[in-house]
């Protein structure tokens, strides 16, 4: 197994680095100190992404010590030989460095010479990759002819700079601030030990880098601090320009998959220019009325005059020279999937704890708000799910929302002690004013009966987005479970359940109907599309499974229907989003059985990304098993619905009801689990056009009453909420 050294690995690009390459099979070791909280203050901790990192990343050992301490780097380094080593750790702000140049210098600049001379002492052979900035080129940009228009600042089309700011620009002569004086000290450094000791070194001089787990504060994280602000309700200062400097942006997924490819093809001593490019580019009040959009909520904003010294007016960065050295590389997120995300689930935590976090939103002052402050408590992935979409439906019609968010994760034992430790406290200290009260799912709900129990008083919304009888082999566990549910379903104002078998389920165990009800998973409503598009006929033979619904079983049975599909349609694809499935073992499966040509894997794609790349497809295969010991037989697939929200008819298996639905709503067709049957409904619906067509309309319309914000009106309504 290779083995990984990255600096600052629980912060934005770190942690990116950690999960892409573990997830490539390297043993990962990090160094991170959480000195962003000293720079930044304790909103921008990095404690809470490091203990999710601990929870979630197999193979991944932390050293928590300074960069600049040469003893304890130089352990490290004699401990093991690396194969990579990513430098992200640094001092980023311009203001800060301002503060205290000589710690600004110290950290920027001695700890990356710190890194580079153990590099050559003791892997040689390695890749060391550097985030450098595009501030190395200080002021320059501001020296374009610009043009003011309407909501940014421009290039004229035909200027040599128009498409970006290339490696050419010169880095001399020009006011750096103090952060891009350091910044460029080491980059020059990197390059140096590139050229001439002949280690495979490489520089990214990066535009704004950004992502969901940015901890954005004032001083740095333009984008990710933008959205927090709205979010939350802070006022946010635009700092001179009119609020039209143009920034491009890059999501940490895109710059780390650039490192991937460095790693694979090393060059010595290179320096890039990494951005978002023309690809993905705001202005200031641009970004705003989009983040306004996404989260349906005005920004409460001031405009000052005098800007920041050394800041860009105009920045766009030319990545032409990196893809030219590495043309596999690509983008898989644009500026509005960008945005769209960090909303969708960013963080914006005031307090965090281990691996939870607690955030306050506040909604427009000068709103009249359908409710006063409301309180909700849920467990979360890193994917847009039930706790998200309800925190941001919340957040539009709520004068404040009080959120606390605990790591998914096996919540048996003492975390689950912590968990519910954390809702009682957090909950004591933002009691005021609380009306309602949203547990996400057993434990959280547990904790509101408790609170209301000892004289709280709320409405309580048991939402029990899954439901199964057996979690574990553990009788205990069974039992305990089983007992806290019926504790909360007895006590709660009312239960909201994610599926509608559950709902059944509920009536079954006596729960009355007017507090039964039916809050299923829904669609994002952005991300369907304003209208059907037919799809041709090269599109209608691409088939798509979604690895983390299909499991192995049945992504084999899918991948054995193409032996009698490729007679009729030989332009036959199969294309298998891995998420948890064994990539291994169904490229095994398809060569034995012939048919490798015709699959193509999709790995470490992103939810957003997957979601475009449905749309380009043709038949959605929503195949799945239940197994017994499933903590969820209960429940309502999303996965699912994304795929008729990208227009596709979904050949789907028996078990769930959204099945039934799919077939009532003629958007395609419930099978019993075989390649045959699989082979039969693609073949049926690739030989009748016109049904094709019917049920792609048809699945478009379907999806729009699937949107999130229908569903929670509705469940609103049918609870009578708010009182």
């Amino acid at each position: 197994m290779k083995n990984l050294l990255v600096t600052g690995s629980a912060g934005l690009i770190g942690s990116e680095t950690v999960r892409y390459f573990s997830r490539m099979g390297f043993s990962v070791y990090g160094i991170d100190n959480d000195m962003r909280a000293y720079y930044f203050g304790k909103t921008a901790s990095t404690k809470w992404n490091l203990m999710r990192l601990k929870s979630e990343v197999k193979n991944f050992k932390q050293f928590d010590i300074d960069i600049r301490d040469e003893e304890k780097i130089e352990d490290i380094f004699k401990q093991t030989k690396f194969d990579v080593v990513i430098h992200t750790a640094a001092q980023p702000s311009h203001d800060w460095a301002a503060k205290e140049p000589l710690t600004d210098f110290d950290v920027n600049a001695k700890g990356t010479l710190i890194m580079l001379e153990n590099l050559r002492k003791y892997c040689p052979e390695a890749v060391f990759i550097f985030t450098s900035t595009n501030k190395v080129y200080g002021d320059s940009p501001n020296s374009l002819p610009l043009i003011e228009l309407k909501t940014r600042y421009e290039l004229p089309p035909g200027h040599r700079y128009y498409k970006g700011i290339d490696e050419t620009m010169s880095i001399d002569n020009s006011k750096h601030s103090i952060f891009g004086v350091s910044k460029s000290s080491a980059d020059l450094m990197v390059q140096e030990y590139g050229k001439y000791f002949g280690l495979k070194t490489c520089v990214f001089r990066g535009g704004c880098l950004t992502g969901p787990v940015h901890s954005g504060t004032k001083l740095h994280g333009f984008l990710s601090y933008l959205v927090r602000c709205i979010a939350t309700g802070q006022k946010y200062t635009i700092l001179g320009y009119k609020g039209k400097q143009v920034r491009d942006n890059i999501h940490s997924y895109d710059l780390v998959s650039a490192f991937y490819q460095v790693y694979q093809n090393p060059r010595c001593g290179e320096a890039y220019n990494i951005g978002g490019s023309r690809h993905s580019n705001t202005s200031i009040i641009e970004a705003i009325e989009k983040i306004e959009n996404v989260l349906n909520k005005k920004a409460n904003f001031e405009y000052k005059e005098e800007n920041r010294i050394g800041d860009h007016i105009w920045y766009i960065s030319d990545v032409s020279k990196f893809q030219k050295h590495y043309p596999k590389w690509e983008y898989q997120y644009d500026g509005d999937r960008i945005i769209e995300e960090i909303c969708f689930s960013g963080h914006f935590a005031s307090e965090s704890y281990g691996s939870s976090t607690l955030t306050f939103f506040e909604g427009n002052q000068k709103k009249k708000h359908k409710l006063e402050k409301v309180f909700i408590s849920g467990h979360v992935t890193n994917a847009f799910g039930y706790v998200q979409a309800l925190r941001l439906y919340l957040g539009s019609i709520s004068k404040e929302v009080v959120s606390v968010d605990h790591l998914l994760r096996k919540t048996y034992g003492r975390m689950f002690l912590v968990d519910f430790i954390l809702n009682f406290w957090w909950f004591y200290k933002n009691s005021k004013d609380v009306h309602l009260y949203f547990g996400m799912n057993v434990l959280n709900a547990a904790s509101g009966v408790i609170l209301k129990k000892l004289g709280f008083k709320f409405t309580l919304v048991y939402y029990s987005i899954d439901y199964s009888f057996r979690h574990s082999n553990s009788f205990l566990i069974n039992w305990f479970y089983s007992l806290i549910d019926n504790f909360s379903r007895k006590n709660a104002d009312f239960v909201w359940n994610g599926a509608p078998e559950m709902l059944k389920l509920r009536e079954e165990q006596g729960l009355p109907k007017n507090k039964n009800i039916l809050a299923r998973s829904g669609v994002y409503s952005l991300i369907t599309g304003p209208a059907f598009v037919e799809k041709n006929p090269q599109q209608r033979q691409i088939l798509v499974i979604d690895g983390f619904l299909s499991n192995n079983t049945v992504s084999e049975q899918a991948i054995e229907a193409l032996i009698f599909l490729r007679k009729k349609f030989p332009r036959i694809k199969l294309r298998i989003f891995v998420g948890r499935l064994d990539k291994e073992k169904l490229e095994k499966f398809a060569e034995e059985k012939k048919v490798k040509k015709l699959v193509e894997f999709y790995e470490n794609v992103p939810h957003l990304k997957a979601f475009i790349l449905y749309k380009d497809c043709g038949i959605g295969l929503g195949l799945f098993g239940i197994d017994e010991l499933d903590t969820a037989v209960y429940r309502d697939p999303a996965e699912i619905k994304e795929l008729i929200a990208a227009g596709l008819p979904v050949v789907c298996s028996e078990g769930f009801l959204i099945s039934k639905e799919i077939e009532k709503n003629k958007t395609g067709f419930e099978i019993k689990n075989s390649s045959k049957n699989i082979a039969e409904k693609v073949e049926y619906l690739l030989s009748n056009p016109k049904t094709y067509s019917l049920f792609s309309q048809n699945a478009v319309k379907y999806a729009k009453r699937l949107s999130w914000e229908n569903i929670f009106e509705t469940a609103f309504k049918d609870s009578n909420l708010p009182k």
